[in-house]
């Protein structure tokens, strides 16, 4: 269960996911997500109102996350291409 002070964070990751880029690599047909654009997350910072110290939380927290999902993404797209062949 998460701790509700950290609460405003997940609903942060997930508020921003629509807002992901994501790229194909050649012709596989595979969605890879790309890291949000730094205005992407400053903007939601500013529409919910993030005091300075929230702000560089928000950025650094969630860039943390995404690390994570794109090494993941990254690893079962490879899996993926190597298994069909490409």
């Amino acid at each position: 269960m998460l701790d509700g002070r950290w609460l405003w964070l997940w609903r942060a990751w997930e508020a921003l996911q629509p807002s992901r880029p994501y790229i194909t690599p050649g012709m596989s047909g595979i969605l890879l997500p790309l890291p949000w654009p730094w205005a992407v997350i400053e903007d939601y910072a500013e529409r919910t109102g993030c005091g300075e110290g929230e702000r560089a939380m928000l950025h650094d927290v969630l860039r943390a996350l995404e690390a994570v999902q794109l090494k993941h993404d990254r690893e079962e797209a490879k899996r993926a291409m190597e298994k069909s062949g490409e």
